[in-house]
């Protein structure tokens, strides 16, 4: 039992960003225990027409042919072996995706294959790295190093992400 209550000042901090965020607010701002459900997820994409699309590029996002790390928990409901999009914008230019049952950094033909078979039905953590100094990509699954290679040129191309699919029509 209990009660809660959180403002938007408490989850900025004072912390700025690149993207313009003009304003942050937080609701509900008070809530007590009777508003927790059997909801265990943040998103739930069951593979049809499932997308979250931010309207920030990659440039926006401060990617733009720079280093960055992106991460997500990941579980696989099925053993379909088809590519299933965590994050991409535009398919072709940043793709964070499952592909054979293997986590796969892409952009766009300058890609990485992981190696560990992310199984249906476990949670995962992966990260996505890239290191531009370097030119190594790199795949991290529950924090051990799973695969990585150099020779990779950074993101130079730009469009809005999305969560979940490969494009405007998502699914994926």
């Amino acid at each position: 039992t209990g009660n809660g209550s959180i403002t938007a000042a408490q989850v900025n901090n004072g912390s700025s960003d690149n993207c313009g965020i003009a304003t942050m607010s937080v609701s509900p701002s008070a809530f007590d225990c009777s508003d927790v459900g059997g909801n265990q997820y943040s998103l739930d994409f069951d593979g049809t027409n499932d997308v979250v699309v931010l309207p920030y590029s990659n440039t926006q996002m401060g990617i733009q042919g720079t280093s960055f790390t992106a991460s997500a928990w990941v579980k696989r409901d099925d053993n379909f072996n088809f590519d299933r999009a965590i994050l991409s914008n535009n398919g072709c230019l940043l793709h964070l995706i499952i592909r054979n049952h293997r986590p796969y950094l892409g952009f766009c033909g300058n890609d990485l294959a992981g190696n560990t078979v992310i199984n249906p039905g476990t949670w995962y953590h992966i990260a996505w790295v890239y290191n531009s100094s370097t030119g190594t990509q790199s795949i991290y699954v529950n924090g051990s190093l799973d695969a990585s290679g150099g020779g990779h040129s950074p993101l130079n191309n730009d469009a809005p992400f999305r969560i979940g699919a490969y494009s405007n029509g998502g699914g994926g």
